[in-house]
C-alpha cells in the first residue's frame, strides 16, 4: 500500500492490484454461479463485497504498520476494520433470506456465500493467497460438485415442499379427502383444521412430493375431489 507522504512503490502496489484481482475473480466465479441459480445476489454484489473486504484488510494492516513505525508507543490492532466487516456483512446476507409461504427457508447458500465471499477477501487483503485458492476451492466443491454427485447417486432428497390450503364441505368428508391427498403420493407432515363457516372446514397442510411432480398436477387432482373448494397449492 501507498500514503500520500511516500513516494509510489512500484512493487507493492503490483500486489496490490495482484490481491485484488484475485478476490475479484474468487467473487464473480461464486457470483456467476448465483446468478446461473436465478439467486437474488450475483456477480455485482460479491464482487464489492469481495473487492471492498480486501481493500479494508490491506488498509488496516498497513496502516498499523505505516504508523507504528511513526510512532512506536502506538498500540494498533491491525485486524479492527476487517472484524467490522465480519459482523457487519452479517446483516446484507440475512436481507437475502426469507420465508416462503409453505414455510420452507430460502436463500441460506446465498446468505452464506455472501459471508464466504466476505471472508475471501480478508485473507487475500492478508496476503494469505495459497489459503485462499485451498478454500475456494473447496466452496467450489461443496455447492456445485457434490450436489450433482449425491443426485447422480440418488443419495440427496428427492421431496420438496409443498403448501395445500383447501376448503372441504361437510365435516364427514374431511377423512375421504385426506385419503385422496395420501393417494397422490403426497406424504403430510403438518396438518390443521379450522372450522370456516357451517358448511366448511379449512385444511392447512405442509406436505413433500416427488421433485418431479408438477404443482398443477395436485391442484387438478384435487379439482376433481367433489367435496374441496377454494384449493391452494404453492
Amino acid at each position: 500500500m501507498t500514503f500520500l507522504i511516500e513516494p509510489i512503490n512500484l512493487h507493492d502496489m503490483t500486489i496490490v492490484l495482484l490481491k485484488l484481482l484475485i478476490i475479484s475473480i474468487v467473487a464473480i466465479v461464486i457470483g456467476l454461479e448465483r446468478e446461473n441459480k436465478h439467486k437474488p445476489l450475483g456477480t455485482k454484489t460479491l464482487s464489492t463485497i469481495g473487492i471492498v473486504s480486501c481493500l479494508l484488510t490491506m488498509i488496516s494492516i498497513e496502516s498499523v504498520e505505516h504508523y507504528m513505525a511513526i510512532y512506536p508507543t502506538l498500540n494498533m490492532d491491525p485486524f479492527r476494520l476487517p472484524a467490522q466487516v465480519v459482523s457487519g456483512i452479517g446483516f446484507l446476507g440475512a436481507g437475502a433470506i426469507f420465508i416462503k409461504s409453505n414455510n420452507s427457508i430460502v436463500n441460506l447458500t446465498t446468505a452464506s456465500l455472501v459471508w464466504g465471499t466476505a471472508m475471501l477477501g480478508i485473507a487475500v487483503g492478508a496476503g494469505f493467497i495459497l489459503e485462499t485458492a485451498i478454500a475456494f476451492s473447496l466452496i467450489l466443491l461443496s455447492i456445485k460438485i457434490i450436489p450433482w454427485t449425491l443426485t447422480k447417486l440418488k443419495f440427496s432428497d428427492s421431496t420438496k415442499k409443498v403448501a395445500i390450503s383447501l376448503h372441504v364441505k361437510g365435516s364427514d368428508n374431511i377423512t375421504e379427502v385426506l385419503a385422496r391427498i395420501n393417494s397422490l403420493s403426497i406424504k403430510i407432515d403438518e396438518l390443521s383444521l379450522k372450522q370456516f363457516d357451517e358448511e366448511h372446514t379449512k385444511i392447512k397442510l405442509i406436505c413433500y412430493v416427488k421433485k418431479d411432480n408438477y404443482v398443477t398436477d395436485i391442484y387438478r387432482s384435487l379439482i376433481d375431489e367433489n367435496h374441496t373448494s377454494n384449493i391452494e397449492v404453492t
